[in-house]
């Protein structure tokens, strides 16, 4: 499927799967977890749990069907971009982004260089200042 067909969530849990397994290669159970919260969040309380694992198996579904690390980045900046071009992706929602970014990278109390040059590089696009 294309990145149009899918919903805000299922592009989110894209970008931070896509995040844990290209910047280190090594994802931990606690980088799963904190993905699982920070995605879970975007739900709402009246997603259903049921609905909330099928997002995540077609979000998984989604980057294993191609994992190519440059098509992987790809996507990521096109969403990144989409997202940015989006009115309710405002200052605010752009700073939450960026900051379960930094959550999911710090998970395993390993914040990697590779990690923080994503961050870096998808705060620029969407204009966020940070701080690492």
């Amino acid at each position: 499927m294309e990145k149009k067909d899918y919903s805000i969530q299922h592009q989110k849990a894209y970008l931070f799967i896509a995040f844990a397994q290209l910047t280190d290669s090594d994802v931990s159970q606690e980088e799963i977890d904190k993905i699982y919260t920070k995605i879970k969040q975007w739900g709402g309380q009246e997603q259903s749990h049921e609905e909330f694992e099928q997002v995540m198996e077609e979000a998984k579904s989604w980057y294993l069907s191609n994992t190519n690390p440059d098509h992987v980045h790809e996507v990521v900046l096109d969403i990144a971009e989409d997202f940015n071009k989006q009115e309710w992706f405002n200052p605010i929602y752009k700073s939450i982004v960026v900051h379960d970014l930094i959550a999911i990278a710090k998970a395993d109390e390993d914040f990697h260089s590779n990690e923080k040059q994503w961050i870096e590089e998808l705060a620029k696009i969407w204009d966020t200042p940070i701080q690492l």
